[in-house]
Parts: C-alpha cells; sequence; structure tokens
C-alpha cells in the first residue's frame, strides 16, 4: 500500500477530477485486496491486480455520475435557493441611506424620477446621492480592510 498507493491516487485522480474521491476508491482497492487475499496473493502479477480493481471501481464511479439524471426543475430550484440577495453582496461601510439608493437603482431598476420621490429630493440631488453612494461603495470594494493610505 505504501509503495503504489500515491501513484495510484494521481491516477484516479487524473480520471475523475476528484482528489477525495480518488483516495476513497484507492482505499476500497486495499480493503477489497485484504478481503481477497488468497486471490491477490496466487495471481501471476498482484499489482496488475490491484490496477485492474481500481480500474474497475474508476469505471463504476464514472458510469454512476454519467447516468445520475437531474430534472431541470431540480437545477432551477437549486439555483433559487443558492442565489444570494443583493444586499450581501454590497459592503460593510455604507450607510443604511446609501445602501438603500443603490438597492432601488441598481437591484429594482426605479429609475431616478422615482428614486426623487422616494426620498424626496431632486432628480440632480438623486443622481449626485447615487453617485457618491457607488463611488464609496467602489472604494470599499476594492480596499475591503479599509488599509491606510501610505
Amino acid at each position: 500500500m505504501l509503495q503504489y498507493s500515491d501513484a495510484m491516487i494521481r491516477l484516479t485522480y487524473r480520471r475523475i477530477g476528484d482528489w477525495h474521491l480518488a483516495e476513497d476508491l484507492v482505499q476500497e482497492t486495499f480493503l477489497t485486496a485484504c478481503c481477497k487475499s488468497e486471490r491477490v496473493c496466487g495471481h501471476k502479477k498482484p499489482v496488475a491486480w490491484l490496477f485492474e480493481t481500481l480500474n474497475n471501481l474508476t469505471l463504476r464511479e464514472s458510469r454512476r455520475f454519467y447516468h445520475t439524471e437531474v430534472s431541470i426543475q431540480d437545477i432551477a430550484e437549486s439555483h433559487e435557493l443558492t442565489e444570494l440577495p443583493m444586499t450581501c453582496h454590497i459592503p460593510m461601510g455604507l450607510s443604511a441611506l446609501e445602501q438603500e439608493i443603490i438597492l432601488l437603482r441598481i437591484d429594482k431598476g426605479h429609475s431616478f424620477l422615482e428614486l426623487a420621490e422616494h426620498f424626496g429630493i431632486s432628480e440632480m440631488a438623486c443622481r449626485q446621492r447615487l453617485s457618491r453612494a457607488l463611488r464609496k461603495c467602489r472604494t470599499l470594494m476594492e480596499d475591503p480592510l479599509g488599509s491606510t493610505p501610505k
């Protein structure tokens, strides 16, 4: 096991692309070899038996993944569940007002006229407020730790 396991894991990883699964399959190969020790010891080439058993396990696992069917509805539902709301993408450090104007404009798609009515300010003031909020947002996203300039 010590002599061949690394090479077997690397070989399997190249075939299936999952390091942990490759390790599991190699462990299963050696477990099978322990359970069938008389067959392995009686084989002309025990190392070839190990690699052949690993190959069979890898093929079995590949077929299992290949034949797994997922409905489009399941994919759509999982996408909806994993999609984060826009508020999760806004960096910390913005005021509630800055967050609100960004979300209303970008996430909800409100026009400047709608924003102006919502905040009770002129359309031009609304544009300036959004511009300042976006500039601050960009700055926070570029330097999330808030390091001080030198």
